[in-house]
């Protein structure tokens, strides 16, 4: 428009200066002709001294608002008139996408500072992507593309909740087979905790300072029936259903890390398997302790629009067998008993609100996710 604008003023000035030959109308026709020419050459030095940066705040909590920063920088003589841009903010579990439209100005040799105010309703890896801006001179004649290929990814973690996991041997069942809890410690079930003194070689944080302070010296809880069989925890919740809110794969993702915490607290060792959206496969992580877990939490947080067939598992477990089998998706699919080769499957499904359930397995919700999953058995 503003070029068509232009054009008109251009042919108005050339008429006027043609019929009437006066100093004002050669003036103003040269004015017309000049200053588009000079917009366009300023608009050129200025988007070549233009930087662009963007800062996010190493963490970003759930529910909580994170504080973004956008750093335009002028490093010219001449000021910029109009830097436009859009920030995409995807998250790579609930595969949802948001955009933020920018637009700002610099004086010459000049940073200025945008923030803006980011809160992540649910959990997820969340990219922060802005490929390119444009620089507009101050006619607005024509917009220079500069590619600045921002891309900034953080984990927003999800809210875990106490669980109480009972296991079972693979070849009993839950009510008449010999089950344990891994939360219950002691010599039997009827005894919470077992204490003894602190050796060396036992870890600090098993240290219950409490007691140690009661009794003048160092104590440790001890667990009993300690499991050595490693489980297995399959993540499927990479792809949901068309039309499904955010906070289902949100809370399949927090049943998912609650209970997979509770192995490591109990000292039971687990391989969790995921497949994301590289063609690597399915990744799988052998699991002992709480540093391990993170790579875990990053790695089905960016699982977003992947979904894992039964016999991708079968050929990446084929030849193994685990005690049980925990299976995290948002519906059974039909071919799962094949998985039983493997190990006792369990199904962990999450839906959504008065949706029904269908097969075997814990059916759960966003809203009841932490009291119908407040005791398992796998």
């Amino acid at each position: 428009m503003r070029r068509v604008l232009l054009a008109a003023c251009i042919i108005a000035a050339a008429v006027l200066y043609i019929f009437t030959g006066a100093l004002y109308a050669s003036l103003l026709a040269s004015a017309v002709l000049v200053l588009p020419c000079a917009a366009l050459a300023l608009g050129a030095m200025s988007a070549r001294g233009a930087r662009l940066s963007l800062i996010i705040p190493a963490r970003i909590r759930k529910g909580e608002p994170a504080r973004c920063k956008l750093i335009l920088e002028n490093c010219s003589v001449v000021p910029i008139s109009l830097a436009a841009l859009r920030i995409t903010i995807k998250n790579n579990l609930t595969n949802k996408e948001q955009e933020l439209a920018v637009a700002l100005s610099a004086a010459p040799n000049k940073k200025i500072e945008y923030g803006f105010t980011f809160e992540s309703s649910t959990c997820g890896q969340y990219e922060f992507i802005c490929e390119e801006f444009r620089v507009v001179d101050f006619l607005g004649l024509r917009g220079i593309r500069k590619h600045v290929g921002i891309k900034e990814t953080k984990v927003s973690m999800p809210d875990t909740f106490q669980t109480y996991v009972f296991l079972s041997d693979a070849n009993s069942s839950l009510v008449d087979g010999d089950s344990s809890s891994i939360n219950k410690k002691g010599p039997d079930h009827t005894e919470p905790l077992q204490y003894r003194d602190f050796v060396d070689g036992d870890p600090m944080n098993r240290i219950n300072y409490k007691l140690s302070f009661k009794h003048d010296r160092l104590m440790i809880a001890d667990g009993s029936q300690p499991r050595k069989d490693a489980y297995l925890v399959l993540w499927n919740g990479g792809l949901s259903p068309v039309g499904m809110s955010p906070s289902v794969p949100d809370a399949l993702a927090e049943a998912f890390i609650s209970i997979c915490s509770s192995f490591v607290d109990a000292g039971i060792p687990y391989t969790a398997a995921w497949k994301s959206s590289e063609p690597d496969g399915i990744t799988q992580m052998e699991v002992a302790s709480r540093d391990d877990m993170y790579d875990v939490i990053k790695g089905i947080m960016g699982t977003g629009g992947v979904e894992t067939q039964v016999n991708e598992y079968l050929r990446a477990f084929g030849g193994k067998h685990y005690p049980g089998v925990a299976y995290f998706s948002y519906r059974s699919q039909s071919e799962l008993g094949m998985l039983n080769d493997i190990g006792h499957v369990t199904p962990f499904i999450c839906k959504q609100e008065n949706e029904p359930a269908d097969g075997e397995g814990y059916f759960f919700t966003p809203g009841n996710c932490r009291s119908m999953l407040s005791r398992v058995y796998i």
